[in-house]
């Protein structure tokens, strides 16, 4: 069996986007977003025809471990220009083509989708994951995953030599206000992650603070997500 593991809020707000960029009238714009949505849905399962098919939501609650060590952490980002309880109501939608609803209490969907894929990994199987999130690159990276699949480029996410995690922990990553370790850019990290260059005690301390936000596996709650979702939507 292989599985299909979507990114809800990724995949929902692609819909909501082009929906916006269309300027309907405010009373058919949920009309249209919903249609957009289905069409969307429709081609990606002929893309995947034959995948189980799971779709992973955040969770409120999701980033506060994260919060807790940066509070800088996704600061940057303003929810007033998205309207996320009209995007969790999608869910019914999803339902409607065969997806099952992935939820994991106060879990972001990051972590969710790695747990999940690692319960659903098997030699015999494939896994793909539907976003756009250069994130998702580390749960193929540690196996759990054969491919990430952005369903606006219609291609899949090439996978680096180089561990993700480390690189976005060493030079930041803007979309989390995640800033890395002060004075390293990309050809500086590079020379540490080929062995050309080593970091100071303190530039350590730095880095594995980030791998901390940045690293699904360090998540304080791992097994008990996993757990989480193995109990209740993989009954195995």
């Amino acid at each position: 069996m292989n599985y299909l593991v979507v990114d809800a809020f990724n995949f929902t707000l692609a819909a909501y986007s082009v929906a916006t960029y269309r300027q309907v009238e405010p009373e058919e714009f949920v009309s249209t977003f919903n249609n957009i949505l289905r069409n969307m849905i429709r081609k990606l399962q002929s893309n995947f025809s034959g995948y189980d098919y799971y779709v992973v939501w955040d969770t409120y609650g999701g980033t506060k471990f994260r919060k807790e060590k940066n509070s800088d952490y996704k600061s940057t980002r303003d929810p007033s220009k998205t309207d996320f309880e009209s995007v969790r109501a999608c869910s019914s939608i999803y339902e409607d083509f065969g997806f099952t609803n992935v939820y994991v209490p106060e879990c972001e969907a990051d972590d969710a989708i790695f747990v999940l894929c690692k319960l659903l990994k098997k030699p015999d199987n494939k896994v793909v994951i539907v976003t756009r999130d250069h994130d998702m690159i580390q749960v193929v990276q540690n196996g759990y995953a054969d491919g990430v699949w952005d369903n606006t480029k219609k291609a899949y996410l090439e996978i680096p030599s180089y561990s993700v995690v480390d690189m976005k922990a060493l030079v930041g990553d803007g979309s989390d206000n995640i800033k890395g370790v002060p004075g390293i850019g990309k050809v500086t990290a590079m020379k540490i992650l080929t062995g050309f260059k080593t970091l100071t005690e303190e530039q350590k301390k730095i880095f594995e603070d980030c791998k901390d936000i940045i690293d699904a596996t360090r998540h304080p709650r791992f097994e008990e997500n996993l757990n989480y979702i193995r109990e209740n939507y993989l009954k195995v």
